[in-house]
C-alpha cells in the first residue's frame, strides 16, 4: 500500500502542474464551455447532435453533456471546464503503472513511467484542456492494461473495473477508439499466446477479447455515432501538410512528436531512431527464426524485447493511418490526431527497457543493474526537468490571467453587442469565468443566436 501512496501522490503532482490552472479559455474550448449556458438537457442534447456535422464535426457530444452538467452545477470555473480531462489524465497514468506490475516490474519502472509521461509534454498538454483528447489517450492505455492481464484474473473487481472503465470512457468520449481498440486486441493477444506459434482458434480469441465488453462497447460505438459523428461530414478543401512543413515534413513530425519524451533530436536524428527500430524488430525476429529452426541462438531473453517494440511501432503505424483519413478528406493533418499513440509510447519504451534489463541478467547481473539504473536516471532527469519548465509555463499564464483579469477590455466584455468573432467569444466567456457565478445566458447564442 506503500507504494501505491507514492504512485497516487505523484501521479497527482504530474497531473496537478498540467493542469492549466489560470490558461484562458480559447476558441475550442469556449465550444464546450457555451454549452453550459444552455437552457435545459434538451436543448444541449439537440445541439450537440445538430452540431457534430458542423463545427463540432467528429465528436461525440459527451464532452460537451458533460461540461453542460458541471457548469450549470458549478458555475463558471476553469477546473469545472476541465474536470474530465485531468481526472482522464490520472488514470491513464494509473493504467500504466498497472500494466507494468502486470510485467513484473518493480516499483522503480513504475515511478519511471510517470517521469516518461511528464516528458511527453505533447500529450500532457491535453490533460489541461477542455477536449476529448486526454480521454481517448486513458482510454487507449486502459485497453492496453486489460488485456495485458490474463483471462483467469480478470473476474477479480480491480481487472473488471479496469476493463469496463477503460472501454466505457474510450467509446463515449472519441470515435478514435474504435480504431485503437481492436488493433490493441490483437496485439495483447498475440502477446499473451506468444509471437511464433499463437495458438488459434476463434473461440480462444472471443474469450481473450471478453464477447460482453465488445458487444456492449461497439453498441455504444453505434449508437453514439449515428446520432454524432457517423452523420454527413462537412467537406473540406485544405492542405493536410500545412501545419507541418515548419517542423520538418510528416516524417519527422511523426517521429519527434511520439519520441518526445527522449532528449531534443533533430528531424534526421528522429527518423534514424524509427529506422532503428525497424531493423531492431527485424533482427530479432531473424534470430528468433533460428532459434525455432533448431539453431543455437541465445534469444529466450532478446525475443521479450518484441512485443513493446511493435507496440511502439503500432502507436505510429496507427497515428499514419489516423493522418491518411485526415489526407483522403482533403483536411489538415495535426499532431494532435495522434494523441492516442503518444499514449502508447511511454509506456512501451520503459517496457522495452524493464525488458532489456531482464534479457541483461540471463547472462550479465551486474550490467543488468546498471543499465537499469542508468535508464531510470535518464528518465527521473528528463521528466524532472520538464515538470519544472511546465511550472513556468504555468507561472507565465498565471501572471497572464493577473493581467487580463485587470484589463478593462475584458472587464467591460459583457456590455458590447453580441460578439461577431472568435476572438470577442473568448473574451467574453473568460471575463464570466472572472466574475464567476453561471455562464451567462448570451454565451449560449454562440449556438442559439435567438436564445
Amino acid at each position: 500500500m506503500a507504494s501505491w501512496g507514492l504512485i497516487l501522490g505523484l501521479a497527482g503532482l504530474i497531473v496537478g502542474i498540467f493542469s492549466s490552472y489560470r490558461r484562458p479559455i480559447w476558441i475550442d474550448e469556449f465550444l464546450q464551455f457555451a454549452f453550459g449556458a444552455l437552457p435545459n438537457l434538451e436543448t444541449a442534447l439537440r445541439v450537440a447532435s445538430d452540431t457534430a456535422s458542423g463545427v463540432n464535426h467528429g465528436q461525440t457530444g459527451t464532452y460537451f453533456i458533460i461540461n453542460y452538467l458541471s457548469l450549470n452545477a458549478l458555475g463558471a470555473n476553469y477546473m469545472v471546464l476541465r474536470w474530465p480531462s485531468l481526472l482522464a489524465a490520472f488514470i491513464m497514468l494509473l493504467y500504466a503503472v498497472y500494466f507494468l506490475r502486470e510485467k513484473g516490474a518493480e516499483l522503480y519502472w513504475q515511478v519511471a513511467v510517470l517521469l516518461a509521461y511528464a516528458s511527453q509534454v505533447a500529450l500532457m498538454y491535453y490533460a489541461g484542456e477542455a477536449r476529448s483528447y486526454m480521454p481517448l489517450a486513458a482510454a487507449t492505455v486502459g485497453v492496453l492494461c486489460y488485456y495485458s492481464i490474463p483471462v483467469r484474473e480478470r473476474t477479480n473487481a480491480v481487472p473488471r473495473l479496469i476493463g469496463w472503465s477503460a472501454v466505457l470512457i474510450g467509446v463515449t468520449m472519441h470515435p478514435y477508439f474504435a480504431l485503437y481498440w481492436p488493433a490493441l486486441i490483437l496485439f495483447s493477444y498475440f502477446t499473451m499466446n506468444g509471437w511464433y506459434s499463437p495458438k488459434s482458434g476463434l473461440h480462444k480469441f472471443l474469450v481473450f477479447a471478453n464477447p460482453a465488453l465488445l458487444i456492449g462497447g461497439f453498441s455504444l460505438v453505434g449508437l453514439i455515432g449515428v446520432a454524432t459523428w457517423l452523420r454527413p461530414q462537412p467537406e473540406f478543401q485544405r492542405d493536410p501538410f500545412e501545419g507541418l512543413r515548419d517542423s520538418g515534413g510528416f516524417a519527422a513530425t511523426l517521429a519527434q512528436t511520439h519520441l518526445q519524451l527522449l532528449p531534443a533530436m533533430s528531424p534526421a536524428l528522429s527518423i534514424a531512431v524509427l529506422a532503428a527500430l525497424l531493423i531492431s524488430i527485424v533482427g530479432i525476429l531473424m534470430a528468433s527464426a533460428n532459434r525455432v529452426a533448431g539453431k543455437p541462438s541465445e534469444t529466450n531473453g532478446v525475443k521479450n524485447l518484441l512485443p513493446p517494440l511493435v507496440l511502439i511501432l503500432l502507436a505510429l503505424a496507427l497515428s499514419s493511418v489516423l493522418s491518411l483519413i485526415s489526407l483522403s478528406n482533403s483536411y489538415w493533418i495535426l499532431p494532435r490526431q495522434w494523441v492516442a499513440s503518444l499514449a502508447l509510447v511511454p509506456v512501451g519504451l520503459v517496457w522495452l527497457l524493464f525488458e532489456v534489463t531482464k534479457s541483461l541478467r540471463l547472462t550479465h547481473n551486474s550490467l543488468a543493474r546498471i543499465f537499469a539504473v542508468a535508464s531510470v536516471a535518464l528518465i527521473l532527469t528528463l521528466g524532472v526537468n520538464r515538470l519544472w519548465n511546465q511550472l513556468q509555463v504555468t507561472q507565465s499564464e498565471i501572471i497572464q490571467f493577473n493581467e487580463w483579469q485587470a484589463s478593462a477590455v475584458l472587464g467591460k466584455a459583457r456590455t458590447k453587442p453580441q460578439p461577431t468573432t472568435n476572438e470577442e467569444w473568448t473574451i467574453l466567456a473568460n471575463n464570466n469565468v472572472i466574475v464567476g457565478g453561471e455562464v451567462w445566458p448570451e454565451v449560449a447564442r454562440y449556438y442559439v443566436p435567438d436564445y
